[in-house]
């Protein structure tokens, strides 16, 4: 069983992503999360990429390494576990690659044509937070975080640069996680703006019902 955990940065991707892992195995289920570092050298090199102004990869180099990342964590990471029957638990799928390539102004149908050669995941849950609220939870960002150097250089500070951005890719993401590229049942969108415990509670409830039976009375919206 693969679960995606979607969101724009500060959304709590991966500490959701920590909380479901140990519900599922309280509820006696082996359950995996596939984290952004220790799992993924492509990724550890993309994030030393754009962790300065010089040598910041263009959108489309970013596209390539973010997608060719999901691939081996797919090849070498996931259909392992899977063997094994665990529930491998993703938080960055190639949705969000596609995404920050949309925000950063790269046509939408040859990146969902990529999208496409990617498994749609068993759930992909999108945590929908206010990119206002992201912020404040974040209290630091990024150069990544606020779009890279060419996107920060039209706003007039780095925070203004992330609302945008960030607001962008949520956008981008509302026009993605849909047919053709996932069906609807396999996609639940939950409240990100409130407290840690509500939406883990939602997501729990959306993975239960997906694939233990035992819906909790939880039914996040759908996209």
């Amino acid at each position: 069983m693969l679960v995606a955990i979607e969101g724009i940065d500060g959304s709590g991707k991966s500490h959701q992503a920590a909380l479901l892992a140990a519900a599922l195995e309280e509820n006696g289920r082996w359950a995996q999360v596939i984290g952004l570092e220790e799992h993924r050298p492509i990724r550890q090199l993309y994030r030393r990429l754009i962790s300065e102004p010089d040598g910041f990869p263009s959108p489309r180099t970013s596209v390539f390494l973010a997608l060719a990342d999901v691939a081996f964590v797919l090849d070498e990471l996931v259909r392992a576990l899977e063997d094994e029957g665990c529930v491998s638990i993703c938080h960055r799928y190639m949705y969000s690659a596609i995404t920050d390539a949309l925000a950063l102004g790269m046509p939408a149908k040859p990146l969902l044509a990529l999208g496409g050669l990617f498994r749609v995941p068993d759930l992909v849950v999108f945590i929908a937070t206010s990119p206002s609220v992201a912020l404040a939870r974040k209290g630091s960002v990024s150069l990544a975080e606020a779009g890279g150097p060419d996107f920060e250089a039209l706003y007039p500070d780095r925070n203004r640069a992330f609302v945008e951005f960030q607001s962008r890719i949520q956008s981008s993401y509302r026009s993605i996680l849909r047919p053709p590229l996932i069906p609807m049942n396999r996609c639940v969108v939950v409240d990100g703006d409130g407290a840690s415990e509500a939406i883990h509670k939602s997501i729990l409830g959306a993975v239960q019902d997906a694939f233990l039976g035992s819906c909790a009375g939880h039914c996040p919206g759908r996209l």
